[in-house]
């Protein structure tokens, strides 16, 4: 079963493409688009998520094109064992979110996890972002610009995000891709 990755007409390439596995076999994938012409080529736009339970075929999680116009993002099933996934990122502007599907009556929309824009990021192609889970709370680790372009980690406790540590704990800039894993309750960068 094929994904489509061409979905997308005209001038429009898919980009940034991430994956996540849940327990029951099932293969989430999400991407965003690039318009290759016009006045601001190679700005990305919104992410798509499609999930392929084993054995099926393709489907759009919630709505198409669900997110902020995203510079970077991550996907990961939530509390790493769940049936639910979830994708933090960081838009044009360079705010954190963190979001989720939701079905309600029979619809799938996407919502934001804890406060929307919750710390500013470094806005550009070069940003990153990581999501983990440890013990039912969900991490982010991303590039702080509000502190140098160093690292700063944070953790949704009663829905509001709250600093890991210092905010900004590395001694340098961070650049590349991120990974956030814990040993027990440390975590690590």
């Amino acid at each position: 079963y094929p994904l489509n990755l061409n979905t997308y007409s005209g001038d429009w390439i898919t980009n940034n493409l991430k994956m996540a596995y849940s327990n029951s076999s099932k293969l989430y994938f999400a991407s965003t688009k690039y318009n290759l012409t016009g006045s601001s080529p190679y700005i990305p736009d919104k992410i798509t998520l499609q999930v392929r339970p084993y054995q099926g075929s393709w489907s759009i999680v919630g709505n198409q094109e669900f997110s902020p116009t995203t510079r970077s993002f991550d996907v990961i099933m939530e509390n790493n064992t769940s049936e639910t996934p979830v994708v933090a990122l960081v838009s044009l502007s360079g705010k954190v979110s963190v979001m989720k599907p939701v079905t309600s009556g029979g619809t799938t929309t996407w919502q934001f996890i804890g406060n929307p824009e919750f710390a500013k990021a470094y806005g550009t192609k070069n940003s990153h972002i990581n999501i983990a889970y440890n013990n039912g709370i969900p991490y982010v680790v991303y590039m702080d610009s509000d502190n140098g372009y160093k690292l700063s980690v944070k953790k949704l406790i009663a829905n509001n995000w709250i600093n890991v540590g210092a905010p900004g704990f590395t001694d340098l800039r961070a650049y590349g891709d991120l990974r956030l894993v814990f040993e027990g309750d440390v975590p690590y960068v």
